[in-house]
């Protein structure tokens, strides 16, 4: 059983289509990261599942359970997608900044092991 089933979602915003038949499969314990450009529908999708939009077409299950199912449990859906972070701006000072020559730099920031040849 999985833990959330999406099953060919659409949403509309006005005559703006968001969501196009997706679906969306996640087992318990699993993790899944929706990566996009801005405005591509991946918080219309979480907003969907936490039933704080409603959807025009499709069916979202938690457990197996719809979540227009009146005997779904207040908050189930949204703890089932309770981990969400949002997709603004985020600061990494810890990152230096990209270097002049254009070259992946990325390594120096990796621990070095001594003994490695």
């Amino acid at each position: 059983m999985y833990r959330i089933e999406i099953d060919n979602l659409t949403k509309y915003y006005g005559e703006n289509l968001v969501l196009d038949d997706v679906s969306l499969r996640v087992k318990e314990h699993e993790v899944v990261c929706l990566i996009g450009a801005s405005g591509s529908g991946k918080s219309t999708l979480l907003r969907c599942v936490n039933e704080l939009v409603e959807f025009d077409e499709g069916e979202i299950k938690i457990d197996g359970q719809s979540i227009h199912d009146p005997a779904l449990p207040a908050g189930v859906a949204a703890a089932a997608a309770a981990d969400v972070v949002d997709d603004g701006p985020v600061a990494l000072p810890e990152l230096p900044t990209p270097r002049a020559d254009g070259l992946d730099h990325t390594s120096e920031l990796l621990p070095q092991d001594p003994d490695a040849p």
